[in-house]
């Protein structure tokens, strides 16, 4: 059995995010692999293919919807569809929630010059992947910033006794390569989001 289901009802405003919410407070966080929302013909609902880690958590969705689901009025309908969003994916070992990126440069010993920063940024990395990846939101918009292995010349761990708080300072060789996630480009179609994938977004 598959991991795979479609998902049906929700309204014409959903996000992938916002799908990934709503049911990972079912099956949990982290359990969602990746999410792709696309609009109805009619255009007054959506409907979401999710690809979890494991048959279980869909399995869990279908017996619920089957049953009865709610997203707020709206009554969803849930059945398994036979292809994954994607194929054999690479399923990373760890990953970090809801922390500061800042991006400068380093001016002393004991000093950095922060140039920008975001908050509530996930971090991701795998055995095999050779790669860091960022997930962060700037204007509404969701991006990946992605650091691979041989780009990073040194990375120094800086603790702080103020608020016990740990800082990982990462030198480049150059810049990271980023991933804007992709609009809808028309009415039916929608952008595939793959949450702790490397290679979900584009």
């Amino acid at each position: 059995m598959g991991k795979t289901i479609n998902i049906s009802g929700f309204p014409s405003n959903v996000s992938a995010a916002m799908v990934k919410e709503f049911l990972e407070g079912t099956t949990g966080q982290g359990t969602v692999f990746a999410i792709k929302v696309r609009k109805c013909k009619t255009g007054s609902r959506s409907f979401a293919i999710v690809q979890f880690l494991s048959v279980e958590d869909a399995d869990r969705i279908i017996l619920m919807a089957a049953q009865r689901m709610l997203y707020g009025s709206y009554y969803l309908t849930a059945h398994r569809v036979e292809q994954d969003i994607v194929p054999r994916p690479r399923v990373l070992v760890h990953s970090m929630q809801s922390k500061s990126l800042h991006f400068g440069c380093q001016v002393a010993a004991d000093k950095f010059l922060s140039l920008w920063k975001g908050s509530d940024v996930s971090v991701s990395f795998g055995r095999g992947s050779r790669k860091l990846s960022f997930y962060l939101e700037h204007g509404f918009t969701e991006y990946k910033l992605e650091l691979s292995y041989d780009n990073i010349w040194r990375i120094e761990l800086h603790r702080s006794g103020f608020l016990s708080r740990n800082h990982l300072l990462i030198q480049l060789y150059g810049a990271p390569f980023i991933y804007k996630k992709a609009a809808p480009s028309s009415g039916n179609v929608g952008a595939v989001f793959a949450f702790g994938a490397p290679d979900g977004m584009t």
